[in-house]
C-alpha cells in the first residue's frame, strides 16, 4: 500500500473553522461471502458519489523537481498528474475536490476550475485526515478517491459497476489479495465508513481499510490496465515513455521548432533544440543549441532545470 495511503503521524490536529478553501472483472471480498452486484444496474451513481484527488504529498523522492513544482503538477504525456487524476474521477462523478499542502497555489491553478481545493494547515493530514477535512462537503455521499501521483489511464467505472452502496472497494492491479503491501490505485468508500473520521494526520489503511477487511466489508476490484507510481524521477520518466509509445505527445499550445523524437512537450513550452526520449514540462524551454536525451526539463520562473534519468532504478510494482 505504501506511505502515500498510510498516516504520517498520530498527533491531534483540531479542525479549524477556516478550512483553507480556495473556493474490469467482478469484485471479490477478502472474506468468502460474496454479494450480488446488480442492484444499481442502470442507476446514475454520479449524484451519490463525491470524488477526491489526494494531492498534499511533499514528493521528497521526486526532488529536485519538487523543490519548485508539487508532485501532482508533474506531467505525464504533456498533462499534469492532477489533471489526469481528475479525468479518472470525472468518469464516475462531476463533483470533485482536491486537498493541498505543498505548493498550494500551483495545485489551485491546475484544479480550481474543476474542483474544490482545500488547503491543509499547519500540517498535511494524511489520506484519512484529508477526507475528514472534507466531510462537510461530502455531506452524506460515498467518496471515490485516487492519488494524484499515479499514472493510471482509463476511468473508474469498473470501481463503481454494480456497487450496492454499503461496502468499501479497493482497486488493485491484477486483482491481487488485499494486505499491507497491496498496491491500491483507487478506492470507493461509503459514508458509513468515513463519517466519524477525525481531522488528524491518519491514513486510510489504518483507520478504514483494515477494519473493513476484518469485518468482511471490503471488496477487491481488479484493475487490468497499466499503472505506475510516479514517486521518483525515473518512474515519472518511465510513465511518460509508456504514455507516449512510439510517437510524441505535444500540447496544443507548445511551440516546437526543433526535432522531437519519442518525447512529451507540455503547454506553452518552447522547443528549438533536439529532444530524444525526453519530457519538457509546461512553460519550459529547450534552446536551439541544446540536445536533450532521456531528460526531464522544467522551469522555475525564468530558470531552466534538467535532470538526466538513470537506468539504475528498476520499476517497482
Amino acid at each position: 500500500i505504501g506511505p502515500r495511503w498510510r498516516g504520517a503521524a498520530r498527533a491531534e490536529n483540531q479542525r479549524r473553522d477556516d478550512h483553507g478553501t480556495t473556493d474490469a472483472a467482478a469484485p471479490h471480498r477478502g472474506a468468502s461471502n460474496l454479494r450480488e452486484h446488480d442492484r444499481t444496474a442502470g442507476v446514475d451513481m454520479s449524484t451519490m458519489i463525491a470524488g477526491v484527488a489526494l494531492a498534499a504529498g511533499a514528493g521528497t523522492r521526486l526532488a529536485p523537481i519538487t523543490d519548485s513544482i508539487p508532485k501532482p503538477c508533474c506531467e505525464v504525456g504533456a498533462r499534469s498528474l492532477l489533471d489526469l487524476a481528475l479525468d479518472r474521477l470525472e468518469t464516475v462523478t462531476s463533483d470533485l475536490a482536491v486537498n493541498a499542502h505543498h505548493h498550494t497555489s500551483q495545485i489551485a491553478r491546475v484544479a480550481e476550475r474543476r474542483a474544490l481545493v482545500r488547503e491543509e494547515r499547519p500540517v498535511a493530514l494524511g489520506t484519512a485526515g484529508a477526507i475528514a477535512n472534507l466531510l462537510d462537503w461530502v455531506d452524506g455521499r460515498a467518496v471515490a478517491i485516487v492519488n494524484a501521483d499515479t499514472w493510471c489511464p482509463g476511468g473508474l467505472r469498473h470501481l463503481t459497476a454494480g456497487w450496492e452502496g454499503t461496502t468499501t472497494r479497493v482497486l488493485v492491479p491484477g486483482g491481487g489479495a488485499f494486505g499491507p503491501r497491496a498496491a491500491i490505485v483507487g478506492t470507493l468508500i461509503p459514508w458509513r465508513a468515513i463519517r466519524d473520521l477525525e481531522v488528524a494526520p491518519t491514513g486510510l489503511y489504518e483507520v478504514v481499510w483494515q477494519h473493513e477487511h476484518r469485518d468482511g466489508r471490503l471488496e477487491v476490484v481488479p484493475h487490468a490496465g497499466p499503472w505506475m507510481d510516479c514517486g521518483t524521477p525515473t518512474r515519472l520518466w518511465q510513465a511518460n515513455m509508456a504514455a507516449i509509445g512510439d510517437g510524441n505527445r505535444i500540447a496544443d499550445t507548445a511551440d516546437v521548432l526543433g526535432v522531437v523524437q519519442q518525447s512529451a512537450v507540455g503547454e506553452r513550452a518552447v522547443v528549438a533544440g533536439t529532444l530524444t526520449s525526453s519530457v519538457v514540462f509546461a512553460g519550459a524551454r529547450v534552446e536551439e543549441d541544446e540536445t536533450l536525451d532521456r531528460t526531464i526539463r522544467w522551469a522555475d520562473g525564468s530558470t531552466q532545470h534538467s535532470l538526466v534519468v538513470s537506468d539504475a532504478e528498476a520499476p517497482r510494482r
